[in-house]
C-alpha cells in the first residue's frame, strides 16, 4: 500500500498541473461512473440538475477534493513502509467495518424507493461506491494522519483546511436535500423503476 500511495504522492507534488489532472480523473471515476452505469445499465441519462440530489451533484464532487487533501498529507510518511497507516490489516479492518456501515445506510435508504428502483444499477453503484468504497478510502487515509496530530507528530497543514472546507460544502448539500425533501417524481428520475439494460433494448 505504501508503494501505491508513494507513487500517487510523487505524481501529485511533481507539478501543479498534475493536481488538476488527478482531480479530473477522480471526477471521471466518481461521479462519472454513475452516468456510465445509467447509460449502460438503465438505457438513460442520469439527471444532472432537475430532480437530482444536491448531495450527489454537486456534493459528491467534493469527495475527490477530500481525497487529494488527505493524499497530500502523506508526503511526510509515504517513504516509510512501516508507517502503521499502510498496514494491510488497517485497510482491511476499515473496509470490513465500513461494509457493515454501508449495508446499514442502504437498508435505511432503500425504504424510500420502490423495490425495483432500490435495486437498480445506478442505486447499487451509488451505494457500493458512495456508501462503502469512497468513505473507506477517506477513513483509511485520514485517520492515521489525524492521529498523528493528537500525538504531536504532525502539524495542522493547509490540507486539513481544504479537507474541512470540502466536508462543510458536502454537509451544506446534504442539508439542502433534507430541507427540500423529495417527491416520487424525484425518486423516479434518480433511480427509475422501469430500467432496462442497454443490451436488452428492443431494436
Amino acid at each position: 500500500m505504501s508503494d501505491i500511495i508513494s507513487s500517487l504522492v510523487n505524481y501529485f507534488k511533481s507539478s501543479p498541473f498534475n493536481v488538476v489532472w488527478m482531480l479530473l480523473v477522480l471526477w471521471l471515476i466518481w461521479p462519472g461512473t454513475m452516468f456510465i452505469v445509467g447509460m449502460v445499465g438503465e438505457s438513460r441519462l442520469v439527471p444532472i440538475v432537475k430532480r437530482q440530489s444536491r448531495a450527489f451533484l454537486p456534493g459528491d464532487l467534493s469527495l475527490a477534493v477530500m481525497f487529494l487533501a488527505l493524499l497530500s498529507l502523506h508526503d511526510r510518511t509515504c517513504s516509510n513502509p512501516l508507517y502503521w497507516g499502510y498496514n494491510p490489516e488497517w485497510w482491511i479492518c476499515v473496509m470490513v467495518v465500513m461494509l457493515f456501515v454501508a449495508m446499514k445506510l442502504r437498508a435505511g435508504d432503500v425504504v424510500n424507493y420502490p423495490p425495483r428502483s432500490g435495486n437498480s444499477p445506478t442505486k447499487l453503484a451509488h451505494d457500493a461506491i458512495g456508501y462503502w468504497f469512497i468513505p473507506s478510502c477517506l477513513i483509511a487515509l485520514g485517520v492515521p494522519q489525524l492521529a498523528d496530530i493528537f500525538m504531536g507528530e504532525s502539524e495542522i497543514l493547509i490540507s486539513w483546511l481544504v479537507f474541512s472546507g470540502a466536508i462543510i460544502f458536502y454537509g451544506i448539500c446534504v442539508a439542502v436535500d433534507a430541507v427540500k425533501g423529495w417527491t416520487p417524481e424525484d425518486v423516479a428520475a434518480r433511480h427509475p423503476e422501469n430500467w432496462t439494460p442497454i443490451w436488452a433494448q428492443k431494436k
